[in-house]
This record gives structure tokens, C-alpha cells and sequence, in this order.
């Protein structure tokens, strides 16, 4: 893992990203990776995964731990934290920065942004103790 962080933040055709908020994102993926391992038996996960609802579920997700934990970040440092955020997903999503950089395409679309809306939810309720997986992103793939 911190190698992979370690990379992220040195790499010279990116933006360096803080230690600090490279492990944000990335314990912030984990916590999702985590709780999907029991669904990765389900069929069709990876196309769920791939659909704008799931991919603005992890923007959200991800994106309200950068919030909560007060990490500023611009444009391409922001590519960067998500990127490293979605990493422990790889199995799922392939590429983290590819599936990124196609998610934020779909941003403005009403099933992403709904996504994106219920991820940020969900995480500040984890924060909270009110939550202990993402719920959301659990129930779509189960359908």
C-alpha cells in the first residue's frame, strides 16, 4: 500500500499529492473494497461497478473524505487523491485513473450525481458511527 502511495506522490507528470491525503483517499477506498468483498461473488459486479449511479456512489464516498478531513486540493491534485482512492478497487474497476477520469465524464448526469450525493451521505454517517458499510452501493448491486 505505501508503496503505491509513494508513487502517486512522486511521480513527476502529476501534481505531488501530500502523503496525508494519499492515505485518506486509499483508506477511503479500502473501506469500500472491504465492505464488497461479500458481493464480489454477485453477478454482474463489475458491470454494476461501471454504471454512472456506482461511479458517482465512489466519487462521493471518496471525495467526502478529502471534505472531512480538510484536505484542499486543486483540478489535477483532486484526479490524483481519487485515483489513489480508487486503487484498492483495481480487481473490480481495472485501471483506478482510467475509470476516474470516464467517471467525472459523467458528471451533471442525474444517476451519477444521485450516486455521488448518497456516497458523501453515507460516508459522513460512517463517520458519524450511524453507518458501517456503504448501504447504497451495497443495495444497487444487489438488484
Amino acid at each position: 500500500m505505501f508503496s503505491l502511495i509513494r508513487r502517486l506522490v512522486s511521480k513527476s507528470d502529476v501534481p505531488k499529492l501530500p502523503q496525508i491525503s494519499a492515505e485518506v483517499a486509499f483508506r477511503a477506498g479500502e473501506m469500500i473494497s472491504i465492505s464488497l468483498m461479500s458481493e464480489r461473488s454477485a453477478p454482474g459486479i463489475i458491470a454494476k461497478l461501471n454504471f454512472p449511479f456506482s461511479r458517482g456512489y465512489l466519487f462521493g464516498w471518496i471525495d467526502a473524505a478529502s471534505q472531512c478531513a480538510n484536505i484542499p486540493l486543486t483540478d489535477k491534485e483532486f484526479v490524483v487523491y481519487m485515483s489513489a482512492g480508487h486503487y484498492p478497487l483495481k480487481d473490480d474497476i481495472g485501471d483506478s485513473t482510467s475509470f476516474v477520469l470516464s467517471s467525472a465524464k459523467l458528471q451533471g448526469t442525474p444517476s451519477f450525481d444521485n450516486g455521488r450525493s448518497l456516497g458523501a451521505q453515507e460516508y459522513m454517517a460512517s463517520l458519524d458511527g450511524k453507518l458501517n458499510m456503504p448501504i447504497g452501493l451495497i443495495t444497487f448491486i444487489r438488484r
